[in-house]
């Protein structure tokens, strides 16, 4: 689910969540990354290295997250 911050232009300033599930705490870099679609400031995509990045895209009533890496494998 996408984080609500993330779709509240009020939170414009966060380009992105950065969070870690526990089935990944065992790879090298555990992290995924979220981009907010509404930031001010974009944070350029890849720059963290994380196992798993998505950017949600605006479908109108919904927003659709679309991954931007594949895990490694």
């Amino acid at each position: 689910m996408l984080p609500s911050a993330l779709i509240n232009p009020l939170y414009a300033n966060v380009s992105a969540v950065i969070g870690c599930v526990k089935w990944d705490m065992l790879k090298p870099l555990p992290i995924t990354v979220v981009h907010n679609p509404l930031a001010a400031i974009a944070l350029p995509r890849g720059i963290l290295r994380a196992i798993k990045e998505y950017v949600a895209d605006d479908q109108g009533d919904r927003y659709l997250l679309r991954p931007l890496t594949e895990p490694p494998g």
